[in-house]
């Protein structure tokens, strides 16, 4: 075997042993952010629970009745419904929920592997870049480069947090196919056929699209690739017709299934929202070369163009593309690496208009791109006695990359640490309070509302979970109070109404609960828990059987999954015979 082969290999077990040390302390973090929403709330994930470790068994079947072919569409089809665009992201969620349920253990043990696996393409696209720019890289060095980005704390988010998954895994599919891609073409530099290249950088290029919607951003950059290292040769135009079908492929896909291209989750103003934009992309660069700052929240504000802020982010942003654009003109890396880096970071931080502007694991695969451009700005000469400085770095990183791990270990360090890098953010401390209240610190947990609240006196979930926690605490009194002054601001909430009612059937004040109740479904029709309430309310102190039947009839139409579903349904039976 290549003795240069083995040693890449050797270099990458030793990076992957150094990721798995530095990443050991969050392998039994909780769920945390949006994971509570695409992982433990996400009922698709459930439909392999039923079937053992055998694997043929868990890729062919989605349901535990399956008879035939129809049984099996079925199941697949709750699985890939659930996000047309990220199948296979959703597919390793459902591999883990199988394997241990809402233990949030295997999923951190699956972003790690996938980690792993994007160091290990990572290491082949350096290597098959180095022999593009006939710039040879010993394999040391190679390690070396790599590891500063494998082991760097803006890669945090994306191996620590379980819904980084989506970046890790389209990055690892989109290091292959380069890497491929390159090697296609330095073999058709040698008078090789790069057919083989080329057919498995097409292959990862659509394992990447199904990972995450970035993956289509591989195509334009591999014909990036092609046209800095071509050498004269002819750009085969004829290898990028299935990228081209694959791409307009998911958009149709995306059209038909949610009627829009892009995402509008927050409407602004077209010039806002590329000003933002221009200064969040800034801000990622500044924490790849230096990570402080770091948070799972930035609340990254608008920026008006006209500002003196918005003035600076656009003279920046330009100023970064001139320097680049001089610095590449007779260094391909260079231009590669940073046409790379401005591409993968376009479909989210661009005109795509998304609730938050910023989120660090949206950069994850930026920082190698980043990397190899900084690599082809060293003269050959001097990167050879930078050694011992990259070795020094690399023991930084990673210690910086344990602290970030210890905070991740906890949701409320989290939010702790978002609240002091962003004290105005009403968002930060609702997200402290939330996180302090699914701890059961409930004592904890109101002063952070409360804190909201003064920051915003408009945030009626807020009001809501403040007044959860004081009813918990033992004080009806304030809990009362907390959910009326949401009221106060919408009268039509029906979360007060239903706090209010359910609060007041705890104490058997069945006049109150029957107004509040029947007030939340006045405006919230379908509200589970007014339904389940009222049903019990008639059912007993009120002794109304036709009006019990009727709210558990609709608790369970409206229902079916409610954790009181089943209870409701022995007693339409009773109630029914």
């Amino acid at each position: 075997m290549d003795r240069d082969l083995i040693g890449r290999r050797a270099v990458w077990a030793a990076l992957c042993l150094a990721v798995a040390l530095v990443y050991s302390g969050v392998l039994d973090a909780p769920f945390v952010y949006d994971d509570k929403v695409e992982v433990a709330g996400n009922r698709a994930l459930r439909l392999f629970a039923h079937l053992d470790g055998d694997a043929l068994s868990l890729l062919l079947a989605g349901r535990g009745d399956v008879g035939g072919l129809d049984d099996v569409i079925d199941g697949w089809r709750g699985i890939l419904s659930y996000n047309t665009a990220r199948p296979l992201l959703i597919t390793s969620y459902a591999i883990d929920f199988q394997r241990g349920g809402l233990d949030p253990r295997p999923y951190h043990i699956t972003n790690l592997l996938v980690h792993g696996a994007a160091v290990g393409a990572a290491l082949a696209l350096v290597h098959a870049l180095a022999g593009l720019a006939r710039r040879p890289l010993p394999t040391a060095a190679l390690g070396g480069l790599v590891g500063l980005w494998a082991l760097h704390p803006m890669a945090t988010e994306a191996v620590a947090y379980t819904t980084g998954r989506s970046e890790a895994l389209c990055g690892a599919f989109s290091f292959m196919a380069l890497a491929a891609w390159a090697g296609a073409l330095q073999a058709e530099r040698e008078g090789r056929s790069g057919l083989w290249g080329r057919g498995l950088g097409t292959l990862c290029f659509a394992l990447a699209v199904g990972s995450k919607e970035p993956g289509v951003m591989v195509f334009p950059v591999m014909l990036w690739m092609e046209l800095l290292f071509r050498e004269g040769r002819p750009v085969r135009a004829w290898s990028y017709l299935p990228h081209l079908a694959a791409a307009l492929g998911a958009v149709a896909l995306r059209l038909s299934a949610t009627g829009a291209l892009l995402p509008v989750e927050v409407p602004r103003p077209l010039g806002v929202q590329l000003t933002t934009s221009a200064e969040v992309l800034l801000r990622y660069l500044q924490l790849w070369a230096l990570p402080v700052g770091q948070t799972l929240f930035h609340d990254q504000p608008d920026v008006d163009p006209a500002s003196v802020r918005g003035i600076g982010a656009w003279a920046g942003l330009l100023l970064l593309l001139a320097a680049g654009a001089w610095a590449g003109r007779r260094r391909p890396l260079v231009a590669w690496g940073l046409g790379a880096a401005l591409l993968f970071l376009l479909p989210s931080t661009s005109v795509v208009m998304l609730k938050e502007h910023m989120a660090e694991h949206r950069a994850y695969v930026t920082g190698l791109y980043l990397l190899v451009a900084a690599w082809g700005l060293l003269p050959e000469a001097r990167a050879q006695r930078l050694r011992g400085l990259l070795v020094a770095v690399l023991v930084v990183l990673s210690a910086a990359t344990w602290g970030r791990n210890r905070v991740w270990a906890s949701e409320a360090l989290l939010w702790r640490e978002a609240t002091a890098a962003r004290p105005g953010s009403d968002e930060a401390w609702y997200g402290l309070g939330d996180a302090l209240r699914f701890a059961k610190d409930c004592t904890g947990a109101v002063p952070a509302y409360e804190k909201t609240l003064e920051l915003n006196p408009g945030y009626l979930d807020a009001y809501t979970n403040l007044g959860i926690c004081r009813a918990q605490l033992g004080d009806a009194a304030a809990a009362r109070a907390a959910w009326r002054r949401a009221l106060q601001e919408r009268p039509s909430y029906c979360k007060a109404h239903a706090n209010l009612g359910s609060l007041a059937y705890q104490l058997q004040e069945w006049e109150e609960a029957e107004v509040e109740l029947r007030s939340a479904l006045a405006y919230c029709p379908e509200n589970a828990v007014a339904h389940w309430l009222l049903g019990n309310l008639y059912y007993g102190p009120r002794r109304d059987r036709e009006r019990a039947l009727r709210h558990y009839e609709e608790l369970v139409r409206l229902h079916p999954q409610f954790d009181h579903t089943p209870k409701a349904k022995e007693r339409i039976l009773e109630l029914t015979w």
